[in-house]
């Protein structure tokens, strides 16, 4: 009946294909421990049929004994697992150390081993009838010693199984009941699984058999799997629950005797649990009792009581239990520690009353204390310091302790030192002892073993650290450290807005500084056009644009005038150090000089710093500007200024200074003289005096009649001429009749066509203009001895001599009447040297 054997194939195939489809669900979905004990159990049995499978369809007598053999590996993992499973299940962990899964273990091992090697004895199954029907092979034996004790041991581990259950069951609640009961369905028939194996049933029958009762023990398992969760939902024992609370428990009967206490509980009390249980309360804990114990139900109320010589903080929950007729049955005492919640709040506290303490001021030196203050309060210290980071180094900017002068001086760089390295990290560090770190250089003293140190961050930029330091060992722990965190926040917050305001503050200062710089430089603008608008001297004017220009701020000043008949640039006055000398002058052909750069070009040269360009300097300066003084279109002068200290000529000096030329410029156009060449009407008679052209002539004299008659006699034949005289003009024009000739009065009373007797650099521009227009002409300057008396021998001789370069280059000539009694001899000498000298 070959349909028979492939009918036995089939269910088997199915019962073995249904655990492991459970398995493999249960693995995927679990939630404890045991379930994946329960796994390999339901795997092991899916082997074992597997096993059976395989014997019966086999082909050969050899094959068909060693997949009986195999199949008690499987068979021995299915009992042992199980048990494993409900330890787990019923909360029995403490049953399953290593070495009691070693004993455990033992006689499955040795079981396994007989059946390996049944060959060599006859303790285990010996085959008798070994035949084939309907296509399966089946096989007769006989029971032996080793099969019994394998038998006995597995019955003793499922009835030891069934008996947690059923405890369990008496125990638990409705839902956990109905996963008890299902489980103690599958142990039993697992059990008797293993039981009928010694009914030495025929193997096709004894296969049909158990593969019936397993698969019933499967479905069990996975409607328990389904329908009760058991998979997710495991039953825990009282005494794990009440034994492991870190609450402390206490019940209570109606007279406040003890029934039940926890260990916590047990230790608050000082007693153990056999001292404690049975005795009221009152005897036992007197003075606590009467501050716990009440009739009702009670939340909120704290007591202080000492765990281990340390002080904790309780919460009290009474919870009274009453029957049906209200009577008071027992009650539940519960205390919950608090000390965590207690000190987190303290902590809180004290961080927002330092938060509003820190922030309550912009004034850094205030901050710091009050973050020492409250550093101090949090966690304590022995030693406290506030590092920065200002142009990439670390500066201790606050340090309190014994170790201010040890740190007096100190300079870390970024990532040096345990500072450093907090700061380069951005990581708070924690040290137990600062002498075992070798990044702790500098900060490392007998004073300072226990250190936190804390970096300060804002918006993602760490500028320095808090560091805090005790002198013992191991003084700081985590929770410090969570407590400072959020006060380096607040720390950077006010660190970040004391900087803002201190910048603000700077700002406004700076700001206020510049608005009262800037108006004294507008006052001394204004003040320098006044000061010109009255003046009439060209030396005058010449010094109040100096002295305007000292008092814009600039270290060196200067003022170079043209010399357009030498085609030169001369230093005419300044003020400041390492001027050239007076009269200095450059060629305006040097055109490798900044200076005839300037007045050339007519344009302003500002230099920011004078190493980034090329050009040659009068006077070596690192930030400079020249600005030309424009006549009408012609360069008359240029203003130079610089600062010899490391202060950068801005683009503001630069418009105040020219400024200031384009006064001086409509000053030199107002008060400057233009004599234009003019000839006299010819006279009929012959020219008398000739005088050599590009010569200066001293006639000596006392009246200066002689220079007269000279003068006129060369104006009144076609030769151009310009008068300087002491004289008034009108009355010179008078007397020998000079319709023409342009005439300069030297006075202090300010007429038309006046110039005074000191403003000999104006006095020599006119007579160098006038010069420059004619081709040749004759000057008469009569009033040698008033130039004297006001200026001096000296300065009036240095004056002639630049009239007589003057007179020499343009072609002109040039009489100065000399009162022979008003000079020394020596100064005689010094004209007789210089000049040409004319006796009368």
């Amino acid at each position: 009946m070959v349909w028979l054997g492939a009918l036995y194939t089939v269910a088997l195939v199915v019962a073995a294909a249904a655990p492991v489809g459970l398995s493999v669900y249960i693995w995927q979905h679990h939630r404890t421990p045991a379930v994946k004990t329960l796994t390999v159990a339901l795997l092991g049995g899916s082997g074992w049929i597997v096993c059976c499978t395989l014997a019966l369809v086999s082909s050969s007598k050899e094959s068909g004994v060693f997949w009986i053999k195999m199949g008690y590996i499987p068979l021995t993992i299915i009992y042992v697992t199980w048990f494993f499973f409900v330890l787990q299940y019923a909360e029995q962990e403490k049953l399953l150390t290593r070495r009691s899964l070693a004993l455990f273990s033992i006689i499955p091992t040795i079981t396994v081993m007989l059946v390996l090697t049944s060959k060599y004895h006859s303790l285990m199954d010996t085959y008798t009838t070994l035949v084939r029907d309907g296509g399966l092979f089946l096989a007769d034996f006989s029971i032996r010693p080793g099969i019994r004790v394998h038998t006995v041991y597995a019955q003793a581990l499922f009835l030891f199984s069934d008996f947690l259950l059923i405890r369990m069951l008496v125990r638990a609640g409705h839902f956990y009941r109905r996963q008890i009961v299902s489980l103690l369905l599958a142990s039993v028939l697992f059990q008797i699984m293993s039981l009928l194996y010694m009914f030495v049933l025929p193997l096709s029958l004894y296969s049909l058999t158990t593969v019936i009762l397993f698969y019933t023990a499967c479905s069990a398992l996975a409607f328990s799997t389904y329908k009760f969760q058991i998979a997710d939902i495991i039953p825990v024992a009282r005494g794990a629950i009440i034994e492991g609370m870190r609450d402390g428990v206490m019940v209570l009967d109606a007279q406040n005797r003890i029934l039940d206490v926890n260990p916590l509980m047990q230790q608050l009390m000082g007693r153990p649990a056999p001292q404690l249980i049975g005795h009221s309360v009152e005897d036992v804990w007197p003075p606590w009792a009467g501050r716990i114990i009440t009739s009702k139900i009670e939340m909120g109320k704290e007591i202080v009581l000492n765990l281990c010589d340390v002080q904790h903080t309780y919460d009290v929950c009474i919870s009274p239990l009453s029957d049906w007729r209200g009577n008071l049955v027992s009650q539940i005492v519960v205390l919950r520690d608090i000390s965590d919640r207690k000190k987190a709040e303290t902590q809180l506290r004290k961080l927002f009353e330092a938060s509003k303490l820190i922030n309550s001021t912009m004034d850094s030196n205030e901050i710091f204390t009050f973050i020492s203050d409250s550093c101090q309060e949090l966690v304590g210290f022995d030693n406290f310091m506030i590092f920065l980071v200002l142009n990439n180094r670390i500066y201790p900017v606050y340090v309190l302790g014994k170790i201010e002068d040890l740190v007096e001086g100190v300079i870390l760089e970024c990532g040096e030192g345990l500072v450093g390295t907090c700061i380069e990290s951005r990581e708070t560090l924690v040290l137990d002892d600062a002498h075992k770190d070798p990044r702790g250089k500098v900060i490392g003293t007998l004073e300072m073993r226990s250190q936190i140190i804390v970096p300060l961050i804002i918006e993602d930029n760490c500028v320095g650290a808090l560091h805090i330091s005790k002198a013992a060992e191991g003084a700081y722990d985590q929770g410090d450290v969570d407590i400072l965190k959020p006060l380096s926040e607040v720390v950077s917050s006010a660190i970040r807005n004391s900087n803002l305001y201190n910048e603000i503050k700077k700002f406004g200062e700076e700001l206020e500084e510049r608005i009262k710089k800037r108006s004294e430089k507008i006052e001394t603008l204004l003040n320098a056009r006044q000061n010109l608008q009255k003046e009439t001297s060209l030396e005058r004017g010449l010094t109040t644009i100096v002295d305007s220009m000292e008092r814009l701020g600039f270290d060196r000043v200067g003022v170079f005038l043209i010399d357009p008949g030498k085609e030169k640039l001369n230093f005419h006055m300044g003020r400041g150090v390492d001027l050239p000398d007076i009269y200095t002058s450059i060629s305006l052909k040097r055109k490798e000089y900044i200076c005839v750069q300037c007045v050339t070009e007519k344009k302003t040269i500002h230099v920011k710093d004078s190493r980034l360009i090329e050009g040659i300097q009068i006077v070596h300066a690192q930030s400079f500007v020249w600005v030309p003084i424009v006549v009408q279109d012609e360069s008359f002068a240029a203003l130079a200024a610089s600062n010899i200290r490391e202060n950068c000529v801005t683009e503001e000096d630069v418009k105040d200074l020219e400024i200031l030329a384009g006064m001086c410029a409509a000053f030199i156009d107002r008060t400057r003289i233009l004599i234009e060449p003019a000839t006299e009407r010819a006279s009929k008679s012959k020219i008398k005096y000739q005088l050599d052209p590009m010569e200066t002539y001293i006639v000596l004299e006392k009246k200066s009649e002689k220079s007269f008659e000279i003068f006129v006699d060369l104006v009144t034949h076609g030769m151009p001429g310009f008068l300087i005289s002491r004289e008034y003009p009108e009355k010179i024009k008078k007397k020998y009749n000079l319709l023409k000739t342009p005439m300069l009065w030297l006075s202090r009373s300010e007429r038309e066509n006046t110039i005074i007797p000191d403003d000999l650099p104006k006095l020599s521009y006119v007579v160098e203009d006038f010069t420059r227009k004619s081709q040749e002409s004759v000057i008469l300057m009569d009033g040698f001895e008033y130039l004297v008396t006001q200026n001096g021998f000296e300065i009036v001789l240095k004056f002639l001599q630049e009239l007589k370069d003057i007179i020499s280059l343009n072609n002109s000539r040039l009489i100065i009447p000399v009162h022979r009694e008003t000079v020394s001899s020596k100064e005689l000498g010094n004209l007789e040297k210089e000049f040409t000298i004319l006796e009368r």
